[in-house]
């Protein structure tokens, strides 16, 4: 880990407004994360954690306040420009998997990398995507469906999903919520070794106490505040 910020967050806020009613998600949040660390966000159930994920990941957009992708404002930027901002730069994992059941696990893993290029690197992506694959103990699954998976490689294939591109962060909501302790240490490795090796910075919401003690850092949201 370096002491370069990576994603810096100033005073976000974040409301949601239904029937005339405000729904006060995310006040005044302010965060740093460096380049190269494990970042854990733990909290009550509606504390505003995926909320905040979302907005980092420029999934969503904050209310007030500004977010930083190193020296770049993505508050800024049009809707195009953040579709290339996350998918050169940020990895998604969550919960729920989220692949398209038509698809193999191969074309699963491909298809983030198809976008914004052109029909000659076809090929690389596919030999990269299967490499991927690999890395996460998938090898003997590529041409599997992901209703032929069992829920720990569904959750498997979704991370090697998130590192097609080779993300400089990954970003996972409950990356386990829905699978037993073996497959959970499954992933949690898989995850801390890409940290290790590739000094991808990780930013991870849990309910996992276990989980969240072996990041170098917890940051607590209660009531859509960091406390």
């Amino acid at each position: 880990m370096d002491n370069r910020n990576l994603i810096t967050a100033r005073n976000l806020d974040k409301s949601y407004f239904n029937n005339n009613r405000e729904l006060h998600v995310l006040k005044e949040v302010n965060l740093e994360i460096k380049h190269g660390e494990i970042l854990a966000i733990v909290g009550p159930s509606g504390a505003g954690k995926s909320t905040l994920l979302h907005i980092l990941g420029a999934l969503d957009r904050p209310t007030q306040g500004e977010v930083h992708f190193e020296d770049k404002d993505i508050s800024r930027l049009n809707d195009n420009e953040l579709s290339y901002l996350r998918n050169r730069n940020i990895g998604f994992v969550f919960q729920f998997h989220h692949l398209l059941p038509e698809f193999t696990a191969v074309e699963n893993v491909s298809i983030p990398g198809f976008m914004y290029l052109n029909s000659s690197g076809i090929e690389e992506v596919k030999d990269k995507a299967m490499n991927v694959l690999r890395q996460v103990g998938l090898g003997d699954r590529m041409n599997h469906r992901p209703s032929e998976l069992s829920g720990g490689e569904q959750q498997r294939l979704a991370v090697a999903r998130a590192l097609i591109n080779d993300p400089q962060i990954i970003l996972a909501d409950e990356p386990t919520g829905n699978l037993d302790w073996k497959n959970s240490e499954v992933v949690h490795n898989i995850l801390w070794e890409l940290n290790r090796n590739k000094k991808q910075t990780l930013v991870i919401v849990t309910h996992n106490e276990e989980l969240a003690g072996r990041a170098s850092r917890i940051i607590h949201l209660v009531d859509g505040r960091i406390v």
